[in-house]
């Protein structure tokens, strides 16, 4: 900070509040402005409850008080219920049951494969696991 420059853009800020700003010495007892200021009067009294709403007029001297401050910590970490919705309720367009009791022919029985679709369907399978069996071995041998 010598010869008018500045070690930083902050400083050329500041500098222009405070006369001879480069020539000035950091006081002990100096205090900056942006400190919180020592509030004259009553310290202010925390803010606390019982945890209890009461609907009718009980033993207070039963009661605890607690600080508010803690609870509204927690309950900033509990999660919202979202509101209501305000549209009508979706309904869904199949009903699972209603369709099981007008059809009632739909059953597994009369969807099984016998025994030559079953047979025929294995041996597709079993082509097409083999050879992404192979390709795997393939892509694992790069």
């Amino acid at each position: 900070m010598e010869d008018g420059k500045y070690d930083s853009v902050n400083e050329d800020e500041f500098s222009e509040w405070i006369p001879n700003s480069a020539q000035m010495q950091q006081r002990e007892d100096y205090v900056p402005s942006n400190a919180p200021a020592k509030s004259r009067g009553r310290p202010a009294i925390p803010l606390s409850w019982t945890r209890v709403i009461s609907v009718c007029h009980d033993d207070e001297s039963a009661s605890r008080v607690y600080p508010i401050g803690t609870d509204k910590l927690v309950a900033s970490g509990l999660p919202v219920v979202p509101r209501r919705r305000r549209e009508p309720d979706w309904t869904p367009y199949f009903w699972p049951k209603d369709f099981v009791k007008t059809h009632k022919d739909m059953t597994f029985e009369n969807y099984q494969l016998g025994e030559k679709r079953m047979l025929k369907y294995g041996q597709i399978l079993t082509k097409v696991r083999r050879k992404i069996r192979e390709r795997a071995l393939e892509l694992d041998k790069e």
